[in-house]
Parts: C-alpha cells; structure tokens; sequence
C-alpha cells in the first residue's frame, strides 16, 4: 500500500491536516488561547468547558447506547458525526 486512504472509484484521499492523533494530546495553540480568554473574563474558562463536556456527556452516552440497541446504524453515524 502507498500510504493514501483509498477514495471513491480509485481516488486517492489525503487526509485533513487539521486532523491530529489523539495520541498528541491537547492542542497548545488551543489551550493558550483559553488561557487568554480566562485571563481577559477573570475566569476559568477551561474549567467551564470542561464542566459542560462532562454534564453533556452522561445524556449523549445514554443516547448513543439507546441506538446502539435499536440498532439504527443511520441514527448512530448521524450522532457520532455531530
């Protein structure tokens, strides 16, 4: 294999530059512009988007979970997407 994802009808796909392995971590460009949103509001920034992923998420898990048993693979893919 050359390396390139395999496309439609023979096309070669290049992956997204933006896209980085999880395996990176956090995005220091990101966490810096946090860092200066926090220090411009006077408040944790971070700590707030961390609290509402974690208060989301219990509900999303249960949705997702919800599907999996229904097995509605277009309503799944329509969840992981979004």
């Amino acid at each position: 294999m050359d390396g390139h994802t395999p496309g439609h009808l023979g096309q070669r796909v290049e992956p997204r530059r933006s896209e980085k392995p999880a395996e990176e971590g956090l995005d220091p460009e990101a966490l810096a512009e946090i860092a200066q949103l926090s220090k411009a509001s006077g408040r944790n920034v971070l700590r707030k988007l961390v609290a509402d992923f974690l208060s989301d998420l219990s509900g999303r898990i249960d949705s997702i979970k919800a599907t999996l048993d229904s097995n509605d693979m277009h309503k799944l893919a329509a969840q992981y997407i979004h």
